[in-house]
């Protein structure tokens, strides 16, 4: 199984690699900040 990660996070990225997760990065052109707000406000 493949996990497709939105978040160019260089972070999440190297958790992923050290744990083995078969990943790939799909950048999206949503602002993360943005999106936690607006889960807040759900």
């Amino acid at each position: 199984m493949k996990l497709y990660l939105a978040s160019i996070s260089k972070t999440r990225e190297d958790i992923m690699e050290k744990i083995g997760v078969n990943f790939e990065v799909i950048p999206s052109d949503v602002e993360e900040a943005t999106t936690l707000i607006l889960m807040k406000n759900i």
